[in-house]
C-alpha cells in the first residue's frame, strides 16, 4: 500500500513552548484554556502515540450522567420517587433472572430491614 507524503507540512493551528517543571507540570497557553473552555481541576489522559503526546479532556461521568438521567425522567414525566421505584423494579427483575428467586427474595428482606 503506497504511502502518500508532502514536503510541505501544513502550520500547527496553535503552537508554543513551554518547559517541564521538576515536580513533572506545565502551563497550557491562556488562548487554548480559553477557547477549550479549561477550568483548574479538569482531568486529562495523556497518551504516547510513537513519540507525540494527545493530552485529551476527560469529561466529567457523574455530571454528564445526571444530564442523562434527568433528561430521561422528564421526558417519560416521573418524579424521582417514581424513576428511583421503576429502576428497583427493574434491578429486582434482572436479579431473579440472573441468580434465581430464592437470592433476591433475602436481598429484597434485607433492604427491607435497612429501610426500618
Amino acid at each position: 500500500m503506497a504511502r502518500l507524503t508532502s514536503s510541505r507540512r501544513s502550520a500547527p493551528r496553535s503552537g508554543s513552548t513551554d518547559v517541564l517543571r521538576k515536580c513533572g507540570s506545565t502551563t497550557l497557553p491562556r488562548a487554548l484554556r480559553e477557547r477549550h473552555g479549561f477550568m483548574p481541576g479538569d482531568a486529562f489522559s495523556v497518551i504516547d502515540l510513537d513519540g507525540v503526546l494527545l493530552l485529551s479532556p476527560l469529561a466529567a461521568v457523574v455530571p454528564t450522567l445526571a444530564r442523562e438521567l434527568e433528561t430521561l425522567r422528564t421526558e417519560e414525566d416521573l418524579s424521582t420517587d417514581e424513576m428511583l421505584s421503576s429502576l428497583q423494579t427493574d434491578r429486582a427483575r434482572r436479579a431473579i433472572e440472573r441468580y434465581g428467586p430464592d437470592t433476591i427474595e433475602a436481598w429484597d428482606r434485607a433492604w427491607r430491614d435497612e429501610q426500618g
